[in-house]
């Protein structure tokens, strides 16, 4: 059943599109040519949405749910997706530069070879989330918080150094009874970091890399741009 839909200008209140449609996602399929930059999409539906390649730079989305949705290769630098969902989507090779993603949760989702420069993270979760090869200069974030990255394959050398602080939490002893082929602790329990382990590389040992050092090597390492 449709119902009217109106989306304004964040600013003015003007109106930038009016009419009778199911959704807010419908509303946008049949429009795809309209210029949607600085709407209020404020606490909108779009999972499972297909929005790549578009042009909504400086809109509100702020209290909505973007989960599993594409917003591929779009521009969307200056906005507001404060308390939003975006677990599961893919916003790769997007402009999303000088926003605001505080409180939200990013939680398995593609973030790679992306412009976050200048963007507010603050208190969101980034657990199995992809930001290889992104901008993060003069954003605002937690060291813990960008630790949740998935960092998928690395170098040997700071594998070994991840699978260190890891032992940690779970104890050597499963590590070491895992390099002789035993089963992979993680398999049942939580870890502190996310890649691939290999076990053929367990040293015992402690970790050399902490804090902030340890946040460099993995931004060098993943291509991940930063202002530290």
């Amino acid at each position: 059943m449709s119902k009217l839909i109106e989306i304004k200008n964040r600013y003015t209140g003007k109106i930038i599109l009016s009419g009778h449609y199911e959704s807010i996602k419908d509303a946008l399929e049949k429009n795809s040519s309209t210029n949607f930059r600085y709407s209020n999409f404020r606490g909108s539906d779009f999972s499972y949405f297909d929005f790549s390649g578009s042009n909504f730079r400086g809109s509100d989305f702020s209290y909505s749910d973007f989960s599993d949705s594409d917003f591929s290769y779009s521009d969307l630098s200056g906005s507001n997706f404060r308390y939003s969902d975006f677990s599961g989507s893919n916003f790769s090779y997007s402009d999303l530069s000088g926003s605001n993603f505080s409180d939200s949760n990013f939680s398995y989702s593609d973030f790679s070879d992306s412009n976050f420069s200048g963007s507010n993270f603050r208190y969101s979760d980034f657990r199995y989330s992809d930001f290889s090869g992104s901008d993060l200069r003069y954003s605002r974030y937690s060291i813990i918080g960008v630790f949740q990255l998935n960092y998928h394959e690395l170098s040997d050398k700071l594998t070994l150094e991840l699978m260190r602080h890891n032992a940690e939490f779970c104890g050597k002893e499963k590590m070491e009874s895992w390099a002789d082929g035993g089963d992979c602790p993680y398999a049942i329990m939580a870890r502190d970091f996310i890649f691939n382990e290999k076990a053929k590389l367990w040293k015992s040992g402690k970790p050399k890399l902490r804090g902030l050092k340890l946040w460099k090597a993995l931004a060098k390492e993943k291509e991940i741009k930063i202002s530290l």
